[in-house]
């Protein structure tokens, strides 16, 4: 969908112009006017296909002004397309526990995308993000889980949720997910005396091991 095209077609006899028209639905009526008047013997014509997305779609050919001299093509389908453009690549590290915006550009009229995830960087895809969602405006709110196993091979997809073995894109490069730290208690203000036990407690996001825990003093 959206995309140019070459349209091709052979004569027999002595035609000189041609004119060309298309149907979403299978055949006539032949609604859509593709071109008109072309020369018939230079046998080609460059076309952008529609924004519409088919299973039925069909080109008419008629002599010009002489509609008894036709031919139809083959039924055929016209597909959209997707491209992701976030996350994509090393640059991109999202931090689990917080909401990043996938986003895309999408041909073609189809309706809703499905998204996947991938730890390795290939397939396969089998971490979904959303089943279902509208393809229009191209982005989803992710909220990465506070509890994510981190990593730094990740992989989008994006699909046409109702053709996605077909019509589908991935991230170009693998991409990170990372964790942070939180430290909650002691801070700024806390005041604590020399043999007394203390808990220090702090928040995590994402499922990262804590390292062992070191102080420094500073001098007054």
């Amino acid at each position: 969908a959206e995309t140019p095209v070459t349209l091709n077609w052979d004569i027999t006899g002595s035609i000189a112009q041609v004119d060309l028209f298309y149907s979403a639905t299978g055949g006539a009526p032949y609604n859509t006017t593709i071109a008109t008047n072309l020369t018939a013997t230079d046998r080609t014509c460059s076309w952008t296909a529609p924004v519409q997305v088919t299973d039925t779609a069909r080109v008419w050919l008629t002599e010009s002004g002489n509609i008894n001299v036709m031919a139809e093509s083959p039924v055929f389908k016209v597909r959209g397309s997707v491209t992701v453009v976030q996350p994509n690549g090393p640059a991109a590290q999202w931090l689990a526990g917080e909401p990043h915006n996938i986003t895309w550009t999408r041909k073609g009229d189809f309706e809703n995308v499905k998204i996947t995830l991938s730890t390795n960087g290939a397939e396969p895809y089998d971490i979904p993000i959303v089943n279902s969602w509208s393809a229009n405006p191209p982005s989803y709110p992710w909220s990465i889980p506070s509890d994510f196993n981190l990593g730094t091979s990740f992989n989008v997809k994006i699909a046409d949720a109702n053709d996605a073995l077909n019509v589908f894109d991935v991230s170009d490069q693998q991409f990170a997910i990372i964790g942070s730290l939180t430290l909650t208690t002691p801070n700024t203000g806390a005041t604590w005396y020399v043999n007394e036990i203390q808990n220090i407690v702090w928040g995590r996001n994402g499922n990262i091991a804590v390292a062992p825990l070191k102080g420094y003093r500073i001098q007054d």
